[in-house]
């Protein structure tokens, strides 16, 4: 734009006016006004119109324009230095690379001891030990018999002439019924028992029992498999049964039920007596 101004400027001074300017047509005077006047040298009429007008760049607008000019050069010329590197250059910071550490290797686990071999138990009678490795089972060329449930009273077949006679427990420190007597009178069949007092026994009665056969068309005389009966003290009601327990023993299996309100639990026991000699 300065440029552009320069070149205005010029044009302007070097052209002549095109009318005489108002010292010249004082100096002709308005008679002698015509084409002779417009002959003058334009070199003398401009010089004369110079010092007669204040040149622009001295004018507001001028002065601004030329300040503005020097200003955007000086930054255009300080951006280029700043580049170049004439008023010093500031290093950039050193760039730290930080090498990947590397995965500290975790050592593989201890392999556990091998579990020493187990053995069975102590084998039973008739049966082979086996000593079994980690992760194996019980062989079943030798297998362990498994727990027989408690056999059942075998039902023995007799007469009623089996079970009469003295009968004294084979446990002489049982704290329950130390001697049996039972006795057959016309067709009905008693048990006295005796309990374990001190210094004597202390006599729990008599009493009448039922027997039972194996069978609906059996004979009592002849089939007899058990006695049922029931002992009713003055504080509990004991029911019990007499089974034959091979040629010389029986089974008395008895259960007591408290009815004095004492709060004392009822219990069942099973004694074996054998004949009395």
């Amino acid at each position: 734009m300065s440029a552009l101004r320069q070149w205005l400027w010029q044009m302007e001074r070097d052209l002549p006016p095109l009318w005489p300017s108002a010292s010249v047509r004082r100096r002709v005077g308005s008679a002698s006004i015509g084409a002779s006047a417009c002959r003058f040298q334009p070199k003398a009429f401009t010089m004369a119109e110079d010092t007669g007008r204040q040149s622009w760049w001295q004018t507001l607008p001028g002065i601004l324009t030329a300040l503005g000019g020097v200003i955007t050069a000086i930054a255009s010329l300080a951006g280029v230095i700043s580049q170049t590197g004439l008023f010093g250059h500031k290093e950039n910071p050193p760039v730290v690379v930080t090498a990947p550490v590397p995965p500290v290797p975790v050592p593989p686990p201890a392999p556990r001891p091998a579990p020493a071999p187990r053995s069975l138990p102590a084998p039973e009678p008739g049966v082979t030990s086996v000593t079994l490795e980690p992760g194996t089972t019980n062989p079943s060329a030798n297998p362990r018999p498994r727990p027989q449930p408690e056999k059942a009273v075998p039902t023995v077949h007799t007469g009623i002439e089996h079970f009469l006679g003295a009968w004294v427990n084979i446990d002489p420190n049982t704290r329950g019924v130390i001697k049996l007597y039972v006795s057959l009178v016309g067709q009905n069949v008693f048990v006295h028992a005796w309990g374990a007092c001190h210094p004597t026994p202390c006599d729990m009665g008599e009493v009448k029992v039922e027997p039972f056969a194996s069978t609906v068309s059996s004979s009592i005389s002849s089939d007899t498999t058990m006695l049922q009966g029931v002992f009713k003290p003055a504080f509990a009601e004991t029911t019990f049964f007499v089974r034959p327990e091979g040629e010389e023993r029986l089974r008395f299996e008895r259960s007591t039920r408290f009815t004095d309100n004492s709060g004392r639990a009822n219990y069942s026991f099973t004694d074996i007596f054998q004949r009395a000699k």
